[in-house]
């Protein structure tokens, strides 16, 4: 409970900050995606507005902050819509418009655990990661049922991690549209042609070489094959399966477990 009203104490903070209730927070569960959408976003407003910026790994702040490092800044509107505000945290009552991104439980809890590890913030081996109380399976299942499951929003939008890989134009075309946003087509394919892999390695490549006191490691998709034991994937399905079961088709299942070679 304590938590909790911290948190709220720190999201009406930077309400007041932006002057504006009617924000849009762009939520996951960490290594979910959320700097990629961000990275699309701001290319989107950009191109739509003939606004010549592009959106690199330096500037994203300056456009959709993160709630626990930025909350001072006073970011523009997107698309003059309303601020887009990024945040990690567990379910907050005070955010009224979500989009939520989620991505299945193997490919998060590899992508986690190596970006905790090439940035030294955790000591240990996978089996012990996936366990861990802070970071582990149990921690995403809390984080997903809470903002997916156990409350309800005001408004509330799920994107998929696997679409938005799939069919990138499509996805973030179906999400503009629910947000009242016509865009050409062009310029959705632009935007995601520009927030590629490859570009984005880029720009964190870039970011890392000017910035003497914090190297950004770009970590990508995901390599999960072989990375857990089968004692590992199936403590994971089984703190995952009563969510995920709602989430994904059961042939999209058999599919992330073969990709990891079970």
């Amino acid at each position: 409970m304590i938590n909790l009203l911290k948190r709220i104490i720190i999201s009406l903070n930077y309400i007041s900050q932006v002057n504006d209730s009617n924000n849009l927070y762009l939520i996951e569960f960490p290594k979910s995606g959320i700097t990629w959408l961000t990275n699309i976003l701001i290319e989107l407003h950009c191109k739509s507005l003939g606004i010549k910026v592009k959106a690199t790994y330096f500037n994203h702040e300056l456009f959709i902050p993160d709630i626990h490092v930025s909350y001072k800044y006073n970011p523009p509107k997107l698309f003059n819509l309303c601020h887009f505000i990024k945040s990690h945290e567990s379910y907050n009552p005070i955010y009224r418009h979500v989009i939520y991104i989620i991505r299945n439980p193997y490919s998060v809890m590899d992508s986690y655990y190596r970006y905790q590890t090439i940035n030294d913030k955790y000591i240990g081996n996978i089996s012990e990661f996936i366990r861990d109380k802070r970071y582990g399976i149990k921690k995403w299942a809390t984080h997903v049922k809470g903002w997916l499951f156990e409350h309800n929003h005001y408004k509330l939008q799920i994107i998929r991690y696997e679409d938005l890989l799939k069919s990138p134009n499509e996805t973030i075309n179906r999400l503009l549209n629910n947000t009242g946003l016509n865009m050409d087509e062009s310029i959705i394919a632009k935007a995601c042609t520009n927030s590629s892999r490859e570009n984005m390695k880029a720009s964190a490549n870039l970011y890392s070489d000017h910035c003497i006191s914090r190297k950004y490691n770009f970590i990508g998709t995901g390599s999960s094959k072989s990375i857990f034991s089968s004692q590992d994937l199936d403590y994971i399905k089984k703190h995952t399966s009563s969510i995920i079961g709602n989430l994904y088709s059961n042939d999209e299942l058999s599919q992330f477990l073969r990709e990891m070679g079970k």
